[in-house]
C-alpha cells in the first residue's frame, strides 16, 4: 500500500519487470474509462488506441501492458494489501455505482466545494491523489450520497423516503444512454420484423387489391398512408419518450391496420 504522505505518487507501471512511464493527469485517466465503456468503439481498436496512455507507446500491446494500465487505473497501491487464502474465491465484481460522465457535475461541485479545487482549470492533478480526494469526500456529498443509494441492499433501508430515493437513484444510475441505445436496438429489430413482414406479404395484398378495389380508392389510400406516415414520425420526434413503452403495441395496430386495409 502506498503511503500518500511521503512515498512519491507513481509515474510508470511494470510490465514484466521492467518500468514503463505512463501520463498520470486524472483527466487522462477518466478519458481511459470513457474509452473502456466506449460501446461505438471496436474492442479491437480500443486495444491498440490504449497504447496512447504510455509516453513512450510500445510497438505491441500485450495482455501484460493492458493489466499494468488496469492496475493504475484502479489506482490499486491506494487499497490496503491483504494475503487471499488459496481457497478463498475472488469476490464477484459489483456493477459500477459511479459514473465519470454521467455524474460529472456532481463531482466537479463536490470538489469545488470540499477542497476549492477547479477541475475544470486547475492545471494538473495525479490520479493517484485525484482518487485518495475523491474517495475522502464526506458522507454529505452528494457524491458519497448516490454512491451509497446505488450500492446498499433496499432490505437495509428503514426509512421510506431513503428507501425511495435508493429506487430513484437505482433506475436513473447510468441509464439515459443505456436506455437510448436500447430504445434504439429494439427499435431496429421491430422495423426489422416489420419489413420482413411486408416484403412477403406485399405482393399477395397488392394483386388482392388491385383486383378488387378501384383506382380511385387505392390513390386514396396511398394519401392516407403517406400522410399518416408523416403524422406519426412528427408525433414520435416530440413524445418519443412517453410513446416508447406502448412501441409494441403500436406495432401490433400497424400490422393490424394493414390487414384491414
Amino acid at each position: 500500500m502506498l503511503n500518500l504522505l511521503y512515498e512519491p505518487l507513481p509515474d510508470a507501471v511494470p510490465v514484466v519487470g521492467k518500468l514503463c512511464p505512463v501520463v498520470t493527469d486524472f483527466r487522462e485517466w477518466i478519458r481511459f474509462h470513457d474509452l473502456l465503456t466506449d460501446k461505438d468503439v471496436p474492442e479491437r481498436s480500443k486495444f491498440f488506441m490504449l497504447a496512447e496512455w504510455f509516453q513512450n507507446p510500445p510497438v505491441f500491446l500485450t495482455e501484460e501492458h493492458l493489466k499494468a494500465l488496469l492496475d493504475f487505473y484502479r489506482a490499486k497501491p491506494l487499497e490496503p494489501e491483504r494475503d487471499m487464502p488459496e481457497d478463498e474465491t475472488p469476490p464477484k465484481r459489483k456493477p459500477p455505482v459511479f459514473d465519470w460522465k454521467f455524474d460529472s457535475a456532481d463531482l466537479l461541485a463536490n470538489f469545488r466545494q470540499y477542497y476549492q479545487i477547479n477541475l475544470i482549470t486547475v492545471p494538473f492533478l495525479h490520479w493517484f491523489e485525484f482518487c485518495a480526494l475523491f474517495r475522502a469526500l464526506p458522507e454529505e456529498s452528494r457524491c458519497q450520497k448516490k454512491i451509497w443509494y446505488r450500492s446498499v441492499r433496499l432490505s437495509e433501508i428503514k426509512d421510506k423516503q431513503a428507501a425511495f430515493l435508493h429506487f430513484s437513484e437505482k433506475r436513473l444510475a447510468f441509464s439515459r444512454e443505456d436506455f437510448a441505445m436500447k430504445k434504439t436496438d429494439t427499435m431496429l429489430l421491430a422495423t426489422f420484423f416489420t419489413d420482413c413482414f411486408y416484403s412477403a406479404t406485399y405482393p399477395y395484398i397488392y394483386k388482392e387489391i388491385m383486383s378488387g378495389i378501384s383506382g380511385g380508392t387505392v390513390a386514396v389510400n396511398q394519401i392516407v398512408n403517406c400522410l399518416s406516415v408523416i403524422l406519426f414520425s412528427a408525433l414520435w420526434n416530440k413524445f418519443s419518450d412517453r410513446l416508447f413503452p406502448f412501441y409494441a403495441v403500436l406495432c401490433v395496430l400497424e400490422c393490424l391496420a394493414g390487414f384491414c386495409t
